[in-house]
């Protein structure tokens, strides 16, 4: 019986801050963007409040007061030692996790279950990671990946634990709205319902060739896959591009000064790298002035690199030279932003017919170089190795922080007490 499984913690980064604070069980809850800006996540409270995620920070602010509301600024360190911690613990259960976001998971669901071991192992699997983490995380299960998207959803309303199996699939697509369906989108769901197309039910009732014609091959996998046929592979969704990107606390004029922020970018991005095992080809940077001012500034430049590379010096070089090409003076910037991307796993790295010896040996230090900084930064944490260009600065460092909360678990001196 071969099932996919979805797990999905609720409100992810709100939930975290949760944790470690049991008197805000009940309480409504929002964590901010960088510098404190715009509101990320947000538990049910603050929605039935009529706040939306993405809701500038300071047009709510007296609401939220008034609501009794906790406010905290995002704490990516907590949340993805949090995250490490529940896949951790899910490996044990199942089988051949794939890692979709932060907070979110498929993973092979384990064939020695008969049909009706299913639920009732799930149900553990979910109190589980619950007992061991302080997390709720939905667990969805069906025959495709988009079932199990559909399965984790009603999860959520169903104490956590959700197996759509096949004799319940017509029932629930039928009447499904197209709309939450994965893989849609916004504008696909604008263009199904222009047809009369208002469910999942109606879809799968099309024909091949129609739903080919008008959304393509990508729309004819989703359909597949709600008719209980396996066709959506990691490679469909894997992610295809790292950045790490920052708004200043105060605006931004001199070269050195952005070149220091994007020096502290490329040390988020080739650790991302490092630990996915893959290196970049591309490298790119975006720099912005304020766009609620006159005379707005946006520039985007890239490079190819001469070899793939997941080294911080070179990535820091790269930047220099985009930098070079885009900066212009007298203009206050008030953010920048690092990309990179054309990935390749490490051990593919293609030298060309023109790379001497030397030079290959070189690459090699290079990525010896790049592994070793990734684990001095795992055993003895982030801040006890960077490049000498960010002056000891780390990206935090770098926006306004006014509401975070302590790295209870990657930090000594942040561990909760109990009295």
């Amino acid at each position: 019986m071969a099932l996919v499984g979805l797990a999905d913690s609720n409100s992810f980064f709100a939930s975290c801050e949760k944790v470690f604070r049991p008197d805000l069980k009940n309480s409504p809850i929002v964590v901010l963007s960088n510098n404190d800006g715009c509101i990320v996540a947000l538990t049910q409270e603050v929605k039935d409040l009529g706040i939306q995620r993405g809701e500038p920070y300071f047009k709510v602010e007296k609401l939220l007061k008034k609501s009794g509301c906790a406010v905290f600024s995002s704490n990516y360190t907590l949340y993805q030692d949090i995250s490490r911690r529940i896949f951790e613990i899910l490996g044990i259960f199942v089988e051949d996790i794939d890692l979709y976001s932060i907070d979110e998971a498929f993973f092979s669901f384990p064939e020695y279950l008969n049909e009706n071991e299913v639920s009732s192992y799930i149900n553990k699997l979910h109190n589980t990671l619950y007992r061991r983490t302080g997390m709720k995380v939905s667990i969805g299960i069906g025959r495709t990946k988009t079932l199990a998207k559909i399965a984790n959803h009603i999860a959520k309303k169903n104490n956590g634990a959700f197996y759509l199996s096949k004799e319940k699939e017509e029932k629930i697509i039928k009447n499904l709205p197209i709309k939450e369906v994965w893989g849609i989108g916004y504008r696909n769901a604008y263009k199904l319902e222009s047809f009369k197309i208002h469910t999942a039910g109606a879809l799968i009732e099309k024909d091949d060739k129609w739903i080919r014609k008008n959304f393509s091959i990508t729309g004819l996998r989703t359909v597949y896959e709600l008719r209980g046929i396996p066709c959506i592979n990691e490679d469909d969704y894997r992610i295809r591009s790292f950045a790490s990107g920052i708004s200043f606390q105060k605006p931004v004029t001199s070269f050195e000064e952005l070149l220091e922020s994007l020096a502290c970018h490329c040390s988020v991005v080739a650790s991302k790298l490092v630990s996915k095992n893959i290196k970049a080809g591309t490298v790119g940077v975006q720099i912005n002035s304020n766009r609620f001012r006159d005379n707005y500034y946006s520039s985007f430049y890239y490079i190819k690199l001469t070899q793939s590379s997941c080294y911080g010096p070179t990535f820091i070089k790269a930047c220099r030279s985009c930098l070079e090409h885009i900066y212009k003076n007298n203009v206050e910037y008030k953010s920048s932003r690092v990309f990179v991307y054309d990935f390749s796993f490490s051990q593919d790295r293609q030298l060309s017919l023109f790379d001497t010896p030397n030079y290959s040996s070189l690459l090699k230090k290079r990525d010896n170089m790049a592994l070793c900084v990734k684990e001095i930064e795992t055993s003895e944490g982030k801040n006890v190795i960077h490049p000498a260009i960010t002056y000891s600065k780390r990206k935090h460092d770098l926006s306004s922080r006014k509401y975070l909360s302590p790295c209870y678990t990657t930090r000594w001196k942040d561990i909760a007490k109990v009295y």
